[in-house]
């Protein structure tokens, strides 16, 4: 259950896994370059609007799919890397609109999509959040999106937790 009216400013890690309509794991991410662990975002309840920053991260396919290993980013629609953060009032926080955009390590960008994501977020008693991507109506986190190279639709699963700074 996530906490509304959250304030100040939060710096973390996150993973996300990439989810097929039917809940089908395609792949999970880790840092830009490689290697395993969550990967840095921070948010910002103080700003006007609110905002979530995640910096970019590498996908791991997974195991018996026929894809390279993948770059990824989420950016405003607008350009820039903080994305507008909509307090619902009820422990959730809404992205209305992100660019998602995956490619293959060393490829030039490639094709994206635009979509929206909720995130439940609490306040823990540390003074520290934990963050998960809320139920979608399709029975999975997230909102899914034609997201190549992942065969039909994608659906980013993101997971994680900030301290205060």
């Amino acid at each position: 259950m996530g906490t509304p009216n959250i304030s100040g400013r939060y710096a973390g890690a996150y993973d996300v896994v990439v989810r097929k309509e039917g809940g089908k794991v395609q792949a999970y991410s880790g840092p830009l370059g490689g290697g395993q662990g969550g990967v840095a975002w921070s948010f910002d309840f103080s700003s006007e609007p609110k905002t979530v920053t995640l910096e970019k991260g590498r996908l791991t396919p997974a195991p018996g799919l026929p894809l390279p290993w993948l770059n990824y980013e989420a950016r405003a629609t607008g350009g820039g890397a903080a994305l507008p953060l909509t307090d619902n009032g009820d422990g959730t926080y809404t992205v209305q609109s992100y660019v998602w955009q995956v490619f293959p390590v060393g490829a030039p960008l490639g094709p994206y999509g635009t979509t929206s994501i909720t995130l439940e977020i609490t306040q823990l008693l540390d003074d520290s959040i934990a963050v998960v991507t809320a139920q979608g109506a399709h029975g999975l986190p997230g909102t899914p999106l034609p997201s190549p190279p992942f065969p039909g639709a994608a659906t980013p699963d993101w997971r994680g937790r900030a301290s205060k700074v």
